[in-house]
């Protein structure tokens, strides 16, 4: 538990004394960044420093090829802890997520989200439901990719829950391609219902190949799911 609080003590304070930073580039950037890619990279670097530093987590990153193609992508990865954002950072790759509407209110970090132009959700409402699907159809277009944990909430033993169906359909209704990420090794960072964290863990992200809009384009939509939650099982197994 000393390793949890020491971790959210230095997590607190980086963001309140960087936080001057993100408005200095939001404010010198948002004329000509729309998508906030800088202050999202920014966002990158602050997040592998600080697992790096503070935890010794040692992270390594499979694929990070599969996402150098041009264009914006639906990404899908599996969920098994509160750090799985912290640790996607280190791919050091553009992307917006979808985020507890509630957490944009917490200070600095909702703050943070809010200049990263992230995407909220209020659950359990369809109005936020719509909302949602219309923001990310936005981003989209404007050519950021999406970051969605399909199973909807976190893994309690780190294997695959069911898919839900939302990031496939904004994948197909948008015409696009989709990228299977798997994450191995946070399940107990912290496991869900704890706050404790673990020092010096063996992580594991790995890009699977993207998958093009024209391989699934005609598919049934719970073809395209069940197809995709095969190969991340798979994967997850092998790992």
């Amino acid at each position: 538990m000393m390793t949890t609080c020491f971790f959210l003590a230095i997590m607190v304070v980086s963001f309140f004394t960087i936080f001057p930073i993100y408005l200095v580039l939001w404010l010198f950037t948002f004329l000509f960044d729309k998508r906030r890619v800088i202050v999202h990279r920014f966002t990158c670097i602050w997040a592998s420093l600080l697992t790096i530093l503070m935890l010794g987590w040692r992270v390594k990153v499979l694929g990070r090829k599969n996402l150098n193609s041009k264009g914006a992508k639906v990404i899908v990865c599996n969920h098994q802890s509160l750090m799985d954002i912290m640790i996607l950072y280190r791919l050091h790759k553009s992307f917006k997520f979808i985020s507890k509407a509630v957490i944009f209110k917490v200070p600095f970090l909702g703050w943070v989200m809010y200049l990263n132009k992230y995407i909220g959700i209020e659950r359990g409402t369809i109005k936020s439901m719509v909302k949602m699907m219309q923001d990310c159809t936005d981003n989209l277009k404007q050519g950021s990719s999406i970051l969605i944990f399909p199973e909807g909430t976190r893994s309690e033993d780190g294997n695959l829950k069911p898919f839900k169906t939302g990031a496939f359909s904004l994948a197909k209704d948008n015409q696009k391609s989709i990228v299977p990420i798997v994450i191995k090794g946070t399940s107990d960072l912290p496991a869900k219902n704890t706050l404790k964290l673990k020092p010096f863990k063996k992580i594991t992200v790995e890009v699977l190949e993207e998958i093009p809009y024209g391989d699934f384009k005609d598919e049934p939509l719970i073809d395209i799911v069940n197809s995709v939650q095969k190969l991340m099982s798979e994967e997850l197994e092998r790992l």
